[in-house]
């Protein structure tokens, strides 16, 4: 749930289930939201706002008003990251684990399925 962040290298992101299916091939020791719903809103609503105007210098006073307007929303992650709402519309992940003998099947990896929305 992030816009473009790298502009025009801006090539892949990926959710829960697409860093376990990325690294099917591996045994999980752990993975989860990073950064939560808080900060995908938050970046969603500078961005929202970016979108009205072509040029660059607009662009930049939004990103630095909207950094003091909405930098209390991350807050809320601290309470939302360990909700399984979170896997829905957390701004990033991670997966840490080491190299497997077996890999799993999208069948298997439909079934780690942790948020919300079926």
């Amino acid at each position: 749930m992030q816009q473009v962040h790298m502009g025009k290298y801006d090539f892949m992101r990926f959710t829960y289930l697409g860093h376990r299916r990325l690294f099917r091939k591996f045994d999980e020791l752990s993975s989860g939201p990073l950064c939560g719903p808080g900060m995908a809103l938050a970046w969603s609503l500078t961005y929202f706002l970016q979108s009205f105007t072509n040029s660059k210098t607009t662009t930049k006073i939004i990103g630095v008003v909207s950094q003091i307007l909405f930098f209390w929303l991350k807050y809320f992650d601290y309470y939302l990251i360990k909700k399984n709402g979170a896997y829905d519309s957390a701004s990033a992940y991670y997966f840490l684990g080491t190299k497997s003998r077996c890999s799993l099947t999208d069948r298997e990896l439909i079934q780690l399925y942790k948020g919300n929305i079926s």
